[in-house]
């Protein structure tokens, strides 16, 4: 069936010397979204794993996508945003949250211009060429859902990131022997359980480091965590940097 966009906007977002900042618990539902960044640079935090994009690198982020985000800049921040929405959903197609670096932002500016201009049509058709060349670049994922092997282990681990897990435990939600489990689930997601956890607890630890007043401490027994210095060793694996740091 062919597909045809019905609803479509884009957006200029800008901040200045307010970061870094976290964006949140963002959530695309209804619409995929198309990103890309102006000025300054993103850490995104999706399924247990972190992307990085900078200056003239395209963020793609699927419908039914929820994450978090970190921006900083030195010192602006800025970048376009373009929320749209097919006639029929992509049922056969996922491409989950993606970045393409160093894109030709070229039809973003014409977009953005003709779009503002009140010329609808015109921006239309310029974005229409922009998702053929963005779709041609991006790589098609399997969907997560019941049919995964691990999937029951994957939303053990994102209800429960700040418990002490077990392979043995994580194994038996899928009916698989331990060493099966693990080859299964680092093939699913990329990471072992236990960085997948641990991915998970700093994504949720940046939301406590840049929104509330807590200590390391605090944050790091919020998480789980045995210590503030394992919450600390644990973070700068994840990060590149001490809480501490992160926060300032």
């Amino acid at each position: 069936m062919d597909k045809y966009i019905t609803e479509f906007k884009i957006r200029k977002f800008s901040h200045q010397k307010q970061f870094p900042k976290v964006i949140g618990k963002m959530y695309h539902f209804y619409y995929p979204c198309i990103g890309y960044i102006l000025n300054g640079c993103v850490e995104i935090f999706f399924k247990g794993a972190k992307y990085k994009a900078k200056k003239g690198d395209l963020i793609y982020i699927s419908n039914g996508i929820e994450y978090y985000s970190v921006w900083s800049g030195n010192p602006d921040i800025d970048w376009l945003s373009i929320d749209f929405k097919f006639s029929n959903s992509l049922q056969s197609e996922y491409y989950g949250l993606q970045i393409i670096k160093d894109y030709d932002g070229v039809l973003f500016h014409k977009i953005y211009n003709e779009f503002n201009s009140g010329n609808q049509l015109s921006a239309m058709s310029l974005f229409y060429s922009l998702l053929d060349d963005v779709y041609k670049k991006l790589e098609t994922k399997p969907k997560e859902n019941s049919s995964s092997p691990v999937v029951k282990a994957i939303e053990y681990l994102e209800k429960n990131y700040t418990a002490p897990i077990k392979i043995e435990k994580l194994a038996s939600l899928c009916g698989f022997s331990e060493s099966r489990f693990y080859a299964l689930f680092k093939q699913t997601t990329g990471l072992s359980p236990i960085q997948y956890k641990n991915y998970l607890m700093v994504q949720n630890a940046t939301i406590l480091l840049t929104k509330t007043d807590m200590s390391v401490s605090d944050i790091a027994e919020e998480m789980g965590c045995s210590s503030a210095n394992y919450f600390t060793r644990v973070f700068k694996s994840v990060t590149g940097k001490s809480p501490i740091s992160f926060k300032k």
